[in-house]
């Protein structure tokens, strides 16, 4: 997540849409995040924290940043996000766990044997939905604009164009792997369709 006084942006980042590249464009125009030290300290010592210098979670939702934001601040600001479809973002999460061999979760995924057995994972540990990410406290779709990892280019080119950037987007955490419908049967692709039907129904996704 980063939030840019000066560009008067929030955008909210959801893993394996894209948002690392864009992160590497905005970063330079954010707040920079305190040291988790020093947000320690005036937590356990009571002091008061504006949203400058509240340690923010890299991958929160709206939802907080609304809650630590003053209402005129947050009004203001230009908030977006990028979404993907949930059967193609599974299969991303599922091959950048496995080339990413010096992380605790490669040995995890890879143990688990089929991609089969890694969507029932997922579910039982119902972590990669969507659509929470962008609801405000009322529950409500609350960004300005919700761009697609399937159209990330041009989408982030109009980002940039509202916030008055001209900033190249770089490619970054990409695997190579099959077209991800390869990867389901009609189990697999029914148990998705049913779990991660919000993210589907919001998001006007399909299996195509």
């Amino acid at each position: 997540m980063l939030i840019s006084e000066h560009k008067q942006f929030i955008f909210i980042h959801i893993e394996k849409t894209g948002g690392t590249s864009v992160r590497t464009v905005l970063r330079e125009h954010a707040l920079a995040r305190p040291p988790s030290r020093w947000f320690s300290l005036l937590r356990q010592v009571g002091l008061p924290r504006d949203y400058r210098h509240y340690r923010f979670p890299t991958h929160c939702g709206l939802a907080l940043v609304q809650s630590r934001l003053p209402r005129q601040d947050y009004q203001r600001f230009f908030k977006f996000a990028f979404v993907r479809n949930p059967w193609d973002r599974l299969v991303s999460e599922y091959n950048a766990a496995l080339h990413k061999q010096r992380r605790r979760r490669h040995r995890h995924i890879a143990a688990l044997g089929e991609f089969s057995d890694y969507v029932r994972y997922e579910i039982r540990r119902g972590k990669l939905h969507q659509a929470p990410r962008v609801l405000d406290r009322a529950g409500q779709p609350g960004l300005d604009f919700v761009g697609r990892y399937e159209n990330l280019s041009a989408d982030f080119a109009f980002v940039c164009d509202h916030l008055g950037l001209d900033n190249p987007l770089p490619v970054t955490n990409r695997f190579p792997h099959r077209p991800y419908q390869d990867y389901y049967d009609a189990r697999t692709r029914d148990l998705v369709a049913r779990h991660w039907q919000r993210d589907i129904e919001l998001f006007g996704y399909s299996f195509s």
